[in-house]
């Protein structure tokens, strides 16, 4: 029982250390924080991975990926020269498993998803990844993803979340203005 206890509370130290974010006099730039809502239960088999590109060079310059089994509805990455990006291809992959086969090939999609970095600052993207997870009628499942807008509801549950991981409260929040929920 003691075992147990212990392996408790070394997973939920690893967990929140996790979920904190560095702090901005040890990094230099600024972060991208980007939401995520799932949909569904059971195992995820997909990340989603988008490429990060200067908005001025079309250079890419990061790869990130959300990962809707992670349990993170937040996700942050960086950090990032001040400046302005855009994420220009989302490509949805297969995580390797040895009990399922799968049949899907990665299929890249050019998107056009543009955000600022400022030094210091957590800038929120302006949409959010949303993943669903259906059984199908003949057994097995399929996943879909979209992005969709952020609404006032939405943001404040994902400033709330970004407060949460920022706890000692050093990073300036960037929120773009969320639509209308009508």
């Amino acid at each position: 029982m003691s075992y147990l206890r212990w392996g408790l509370i070394a997973g939920m130290l690893m967990l929140s250390g996790c979920a904190s974010l560095p702090s901005p006099t040890e990094t230099n730039g600024g972060m991208l924080a980007f939401p995520m809502e799932v949909r569904g239960a059971g195992t995820f088999y997909y990340v989603y991975e988008f490429a990060v590109f200067e908005h001025d060079t079309d250079v890419e310059v990061d790869r990130i990926q959300l990962n809707p089994a992670s349990g993170v509805h937040v996700r942050t990455f960086g950090p990032y020269e001040p400046g302005a990006y855009y994420l220009g291809v989302q490509t949805t992959r297969v995580k390797a498993s040895p009990n399922m086969k799968f049949q899907y090939k990665p299929n890249p999609q050019e998107i056009y998803v543009p955000f600022a970095i400022q030094e210091d600052t957590i800038t929120v993207l302006n949409s959010k990844l949303v993943v669903h997870k259906r059984p199908r009628s003949g057994g097995g499942f399929t996943t879909s993803n979209r992005r969709r807008a952020l609404t006032p509801d939405i943001q404040a549950e994902v400033l709330a979340e970004l407060q949460e991981q920022d706890k000692a409260g050093l990073w300036q929040i960037n929120a773009p203005i969320p639509e209308s929920d009508s």
